[in-house]
């Protein structure tokens, strides 16, 4: 077996993620998997060394926060070697919705996979930003709306220094509540959107707007439960809230996976569609904010990554 290269991305989780790096190293040598540990220093960085990875046809492994598994996931795909690579996840960040959606959230069992060669495809969102044709790739979700907006909040506060975000759990409630809050007395929701596919339009006023290729969305919300990588399919929920507190309420129908019942969404599922705002939003690409856009194409590569495949038998 060759060795699998492990780009390690160790600004996941706000620096945190450097402390798992060991772990994951013993992981490696008590499955007898040869491999290559490099730890990343920038994005920039990090997109090279998959570039240069997926040039030189090798399986990677990428470990690291959502961010960092679509930048090593759109080098494989832009390169003309991708049916030759094998890529894995190993989740680092601080939410983990991808390799969690996707079944790949335990490193024995991914290892235990590499082992016995298994591996299978799975479809990954593609995203052209209109009219300059700019494409990007992703592997769980493209929204807009509150999860944008609420994110550039806590950002923002992040930026000032605000003693509260020195405490992770309370920034985030706190950072949630306020950021939602915000996000309606500044008029940044709702947003007026046109969607279109198959042949069918319809124009809504929208706090989100989520496109969804795995089930899992800003810390395991299933806003479309049927969301799946492998049926060549993409998920569109289209969500009004009026307020924070109708916000919060639709959040805990969520939770309680019983907002599909409720008036303020609706899903719909197609193979491609097309969005446009009357003003300039900002649109997130797991996790990776796009901004000044204000019209765009989501579609499909169907069965176009090569993954590792788990194998979770007790045996």
């Amino acid at each position: 077996m060759n060795k699998i290269l492990i780009l390690f991305n160790p600004s996941s989780a706000g620096g945190r993620a450097i402390k798992k790096k060991g772990r994951i190293e013993k992981k490696f040598e008590k499955w007898n998997v040869p491999y290559e540990l490099y730890v990343t220093d920038s994005e920039e960085d990090l997109k090279d060394m998959a570039a240069k990875a997926a040039r030189d046809k090798r399986d990677i492994i990428a470990a690291g926060g959502d961010t960092t598994f679509t930048f090593v996931a759109e080098e494989i795909l832009r390169s003309n070697n991708r049916d030759h690579i094998n890529f894995g996840m190993i989740g680092t960040g601080s939410v983990n919705d991808i390799v969690r959606g996707i079944g790949m959230d335990d490193v024995d069992h991914l290892l235990k996979g590499i082992k016995k060669g298994l591996t299978h495809k799975i479809d990954v969102g593609k995203v052209e930003t209109l009219p300059d044709g700019e494409t990007y790739y992703f592997l769980g979700s493209l929204g807009l709306g509150l999860g944008t907006t609420v994110n550039k909040f806590v950002e923002n506060w992040k930026e000032k220094g605000i003693l509260i975000t020195r405490i992770k759990p309370a920034m985030e409630i706190s950072g949630f509540i306020k950021g939602i809050r915000g996000s309606f007395s500044e008029n940044k929701v709702p947003i007026k959107v046109i969607v279109e596919w198959e042949n069918k339009k319809i124009e809504r006023e929208v706090t989100i707007l989520v496109f969804q290729n795995t089930p899992l969305y800003s810390r395991s919300l299933k806003l479309s439960p049927d969301a799946s990588p492998y049926d060549n399919i993409l998920d569109c929920a289209i969500i009004n809230t009026t307020s924070l507190s109708n916000t919060l309420g639709l959040a805990v129908s969520v939770m309680r996976n019983k907002h599909l019942e409720r008036p303020e969404i609706e899903i719909i599922r197609s193979g491609e569609f097309h969005v446009t705002s009357r003003e300039k939003i900002d649109i997130s690409i797991d996790g990776e904010i796009i901004g000044d856009v204000n019209e765009f194409r989501v579609s499909l590569l169907k069965n176009s990554l090569n993954l590792f495949l788990p194998d979770d038998n007790s045996e």
